[in-house]
């Protein structure tokens, strides 16, 4: 699915909680678009003056900066109010099997979905090693300037390939304040779109799994599960319910998870070794 076109990269790190790392300035020399060498951190005089200041005398991100990942989400990697000069990265993976290509779409807010972000710019990382789901390991690191340049690198570990962007990150500070104001205003609806997003996520992770589970066992007995093709059929039918409606509720994600556990009972007593 992925080969002719680039879809965004999926994050098991930010699902499980886990904070984004910092990252040393060496690490940022790389080969990017072009044949261009990617700057190390640091690298403006500006930042070179006040990298030796006490950190609350330096500039802080006025707004959190992060990457669209699966379901449309935002996956922050830079955090409001974090002192710049700054360079984090997280790593990413890609949601298809034999995945070549990946998008790298970099926005600046607070809100849940990447969509109800400002958008600051995108590249695609092409020539990811073919790989099954979820195996790839693609370093992603922000390097962010004190004047709000965001130089944005994408490795994939396998393959080598690495490619990297620039972006302006700056603000004023009004409409920093207005898009602080509307995460405010639309706080609980995105905890619930995030819910629902990820929750999505899992459902799509468990009709993977069950896809597999059941051409191994059409590949080794010739036996085709009828309970897991009508569970599937359940699930995939929830998640395109779920995608369509853009209020979710806690009887829409408890339905799903309900779907998202019938499979998984379908899965375990078909084959109760597969899980």
């Amino acid at each position: 699915p992925a080969e002719a076109e680039a879809v965004p990269v999926y994050c098991a790190a930010a699902a499980s909680g886990a904070a984004p790392a910092r990252v040393a300035s060496a690490e940022l020399g790389a080969t990017g678009v072009g044949g261009g060498v990617a700057p190390p951190a640091y690298a403006s005089r500006a930042a070179l003056r006040v990298v030796n200041r006490r950190p609350e005398k330096m500039p802080k991100a006025p707004l959190s900066l992060g990457i669209e990942a699966l379901g449309g989400l935002t996956v922050t990697v830079v955090r409001r109010g974090e002192p710049l000069p700054t360079s984090t990265s997280l790593a990413f993976s890609t949601p298809a099997d034999a995945q070549s290509a990946a998008v790298i779409r970099v926005v600046q807010g607070e809100r849940a979905l990447a969509a109800d972000n400002r958008h600051l710019g995108e590249f695609d990382l092409a020539g990811i090693a073919p790989a099954p789901r979820g195996t790839p390991v693609i370093d992603v690191t922000l390097d962010v300037d004190v004047e709000g340049t965001v130089t944005v690198s994408a490795q994939d570990a396998a393959s080598g390939v690495r490619r990297y962007a620039r972006f302006s990150s700056d603000i004023s500070s009004a409409e920093a304040h207005a898009m602080d104001a509307d995460a405010t205003k639309h706080a609980v609806a995105d905890v619930w779109a995030r819910s629902a997003a990820e929750a999505r996520n899992a459902a799509e992770g468990t009709i993977y799994l069950a896809e597999r589970q059941l051409a191994a066992r059409m590949g080794r007995d010739g036996v085709h599960d009828d309970a897991i093709c009508r569970a599937i059929g359940a699930l995939q039918d929830e998640v395109s319910e779920s995608a369509a409606n853009p209020e979710p509720c806690a009887a829409d994600l408890a339905a799903l998870h309900l779907k998202i556990v019938q499979l998984q009972r379908a899965m375990r007593d078909e084959s109760p070794e597969a899980l």
